[in-house]
Parts: C-alpha cells; structure tokens; sequence
C-alpha cells in the first residue's frame, strides 16, 4: 500500500482551521464557531484535499494548477447530523464542487471561489499522516 505523503502540496504538512467566512449571505459566523480543518495529502498519485466538516469528513480529489485546486471526486462519511452542521456540511459541498483559489501567506490560508471565502490559520501537523 502506498504511502501517503505532504511534502510539496498546496498546504504542505500542516493543518488549517477556519476563523471566519463569508459567502453571498455575509459573514458566516459557523466558520469560527465549528470550523472546518483542511489538510492535503498525496497517494496513489493525486493530492486529495481533506475536509473535516462539524459533520462528517470530505475528501477531494484535486488537480492542483498554480494557485488554483480543480476538483475531481469528493467522498464524504455519512454520518446522519441534525441541525444546523448538515447545512454547514453542504456548505461546504458547495464551496469544493468548484475551481477553488488558494492563497498561503505566512500562518494564514484564504480558501475563495464564487460560492464563498474561508480564511483558516496553521493549527498544528497534518493529523492525517
């Protein structure tokens, strides 16, 4: 079995959780509240993006051009949520099922498409290797 590595991705060998967002809406204050923690991992020769959601857990396959992650498949857990976090979960969906811009400067990682921007900062070592 192959191993998975993060050396050269888009977010290196950290993880990244979010302080804020926005979308067409405004502000989304869930974003900070229930973050979602991004890292990226490559294996069996595709960087897949990992989302974890205050639902369930995503994984998107992306080819990443420049400073730009085109996405491929996303699979998700399907873990039943009630309330608000099954929106929040198909927020996401959203924001990843479109060409996503990716910015790194320093600590910080803007994440923006037309669907909406998330701003995460470096929370530690991929927890995903």
């Amino acid at each position: 079995m192959p191993t998975p590595t993060c050396e050269g991705g888009p977010f290196g060998c950290q993880a990244y959780t979010s302080v804020s967002g926005r979308d067409s809406s405004g502000e989304l204050a869930w974003l900070k509240d229930q973050p979602l923690v991004v890292s990226s991992v490559f294996v069996n020769g595709t960087w897949t993006v990992g989302v974890k959601t205050p639902c369930n857990g995503l994984g998107v396959e992306v080819d990443v051009r420049g400073d730009q992650l085109i996405p491929g498949s996303i699979v998700s857990s399907a873990m039943a949520c009630p309330g608000p976090e099954s929106g929040y979960e198909n927020w996401t969906h959203g924001l990843f099922k479109k060409a996503v811009t990716w910015t790194l400067d320093g600590q910080s990682l803007v994440l923006q498409n037309s669907y909406g921007t998330v701003v995460l900062v470096d929370s530690g070592p991929n927890p995903n290797l």
